[in-house]
């Protein structure tokens, strides 16, 4: 999270876990689905990542094969 709340990700993304299709995305890339949003914490596992706003709410992206996303596979 840069100084101005913007959340930028970088990595292999081989399950979308940075929430584009892009893979191996090698610079810091801005998310662009967390735009002008106020986050508070992003937590990343091996495959998944989640991230905490400030209202409360929490968003997940990656691999959900054990839920780890915190809802059933496919039901996004």
């Amino acid at each position: 999270i840069l100084m101005d709340g913007t959340l930028v990700a970088w990595g292999r993304n081989q399950e979308r876990q940075i929430t584009t299709g892009m893979k191996d995305v090698c610079t810091p890339y801005i998310v662009k689905v967390f735009v002008n949003k106020q986050i508070e914490q992003v937590v990343c596992g091996g495959s998944h990542t989640l991230v905490l706003h400030k209202d409360g709410s929490i968003w997940s992206a990656g691999f959900n094969r054990f839920y780890q996303c915190g809802t059933l596979p496919g039901k996004f």
